[in-house]
């Protein structure tokens, strides 16, 4: 059976993408001054030392090892709490929060000025 995709290409997709990330982490912060895509580069640039670590403990535990899976898992999970307290201390906004409101519904400014129009 063939393989996927091998280690040295994937190796060398994460180089890209951590080129794409070095470039967008400057295009933000020099050229359009935005943290949002600065933000968005940095997470990128962030790929290779994290492929790195992830290859570490399965070398070291083996591929088919819970207790590889377990420690990548946990590792991975701590550090992406400490990753969105991050984004949002640095870069103010929320995934999730950058939706419109598409409720539909009846402000409260609504309620008032319609009640004080009917009030006269």
């Amino acid at each position: 059976m063939k393989e996927m995709i091998t280690r040295p290409q994937a190796n060398m997709l994460i180089l890209g993408l951590c080129a794409i990330g070095a470039v967008l982490a400057l295009l933000g912060w020099k050229v359009f001054r935005s943290r949002e895509l600065t933000g968005y580069g940095v997470i990128l640039i962030l790929t290779e030392p994290l492929w790195l670590v992830y290859n570490v403990i399965e070398d070291a535990f083996g591929l088919d090892s819970i207790k590889a899976l377990l420690i990548n898992a946990a590792l991975f999970i701590a550090l992406g709490f400490a990753g969105r307290v991050a984004w949002l201390k640095w870069v103010g906004t929320s995934f999730m929060d950058d939706a419109p409101d598409q409720s539909g519904g009846v402000s409260e400014v609504d309620v008032m000025e319609d009640s004080d129009a009917a009030a006269v």
